[in-house]
């Protein structure tokens, strides 16, 4: 018996059409509008042919690579929270770490410049506010996004729908767990580097010192050696001295 495919989802066609080339964005919306009408499901029909088309920005940040953007989010994320402790020595590392992830992010980011500074706010909007990071992190972006040093990010008509947000903050927890394991092996790795550096100093400390303890030595005894050569020429002077 052939079974028959299940009926086409909103979120089913949201994944289709933001995980896909914007090229395709309307063919392909058009195919799954009329695919959802001729299952009978016309509410979501209208739903899918309601979807937006992202602009450059948006779909360049839709499909970035998992690992870097999920480690600049772990950063935000890290930033935020040093910010609410005051921690201004933390806040000024994460700061530059995030300055050096987002560079190599953009790096392989190959649009027009007005395209580059829109992903680049974007992502800086996602670093500063929880819920820009989540709308990211839904791969659901129909335009860029801009974070104005103070409140929260707008993200008024910035998703393909309402619930696309529940996807990028399902998306954050495993992003943020994988992030976590990530920063645990390298501060593992770090103490160990860290560790043979210092074993490495050690040693060259106790080289240095068995070193000056021979020059201490060999000193000690050339100085011994002349007190006694000092001592018999003395005793001869005195000698000469006493004829």
């Amino acid at each position: 018996m052939v079974s028959m495919p299940a009926p086409i989802s909103l979120d089913d066609a949201v994944r289709r059409l933001y995980d896909g080339p914007a090229a395709d964005f309307v063919r392909v919306r058009k195919e799954l509008a009329a695919r959802a009408k001729s299952e009978g499901a016309a509410d979501v029909a209208r739903a899918i042919t309601a979807l937006r088309k992202p602009t450059m920005a948006a779909e360049t940040v839709n499909h970035l690579e998992d690992q870097p953007l999920g480690e600049l989010l772990a950063v935000g994320t890290a930033l935020r929270a040093a910010q609410t402790r005051l921690d201004t020595d933390e806040m000024k590392r994460l700061t530059s770490e995030r300055h050096r992830l987002l560079d190599a992010v953009l790096a392989t980011v190959s649009v027009s410049p007005a395209a580059r500074d829109e992903v680049r706010c974007t992502l800086l909007a996602a670093t500063a506010d929880p819920s820009a990071e989540a709308a990211v992190a839904s791969r659901t972006l129909v335009r860029g996004l801009r974070y104005s040093g103070w409140g929260e990010v707008d993200l008024s008509d910035a998703l393909a729908h309402r619930d696309a947000a529940a996807r990028g903050r399902a998306a954050l927890r495993i992003v943020n767990t994988d992030s976590a394991d990530r920063e645990a092996e390298r501060e593992a790795a770090a103490r160990d580097a860290e560790r043979r550096t210092a074993m490495q100093e050690v040693e060259r400390a106790r080289r240095r010192l068995s070193a000056a303890e021979d020059a201490y030595a060999a000193a000690k005894a050339a100085r011994d050696s002349a007190q006694a050569a000092l001592a018999v020429a003395e005793t001869r002077i005195r000698a000469l001295d006493e004829r």
